[in-house]
């Protein structure tokens, strides 16, 4: 995950390579879904990212790391009433602080763009 978050172009790419070595050996799998899908997102890859992030999360429902992600998309992509949705859930069920704490964030920068609550 810290390949993927890096601001470097060559992490970000070398994230990209492993996730899909991944997903080669297990396609289908919704958590490296997930992860491919976040290094896509990382990437600016939208469409990439939405055609992984979604199954993902509706195969791993009680995920909050895959739901963070998909709010993230969401939010991205100008979809604020969907990414409040699944950042909210993130919120309510996340046992991982710096998650919350991120979730909460997105939230409030999605309040002037729509009727977010």
């Amino acid at each position: 995950m810290l390949l993927v978050r890096s601001k470097r172009a060559a992490d970000r790419n070398e994230a990209l390579e492993v996730a899909l070595k991944a997903w080669a050996r297990r396609p289908g799998d919704p958590r490296i879904a997930d992860t491919l899908g976040w290094v896509y997102l990382q990437r600016k890859e939208y469409k990439m990212a939405a055609e992984l992030l979604e199954p993902a999360a509706l195969l791993l429902p009680q995920n909050t790391t895959v739901a963070f992600h998909l709010g993230s998309l969401l939010a991205a992509t100008g979809q604020p009433d969907r990414a409040a949705y699944y950042l909210g859930m993130v919120i309510a069920r996340s046992q991982d602080p710096e998650e919350v704490k991120q979730a909460e964030a997105l939230v409030k920068a999605l309040r002037p763009v729509a009727g977010v609550r």
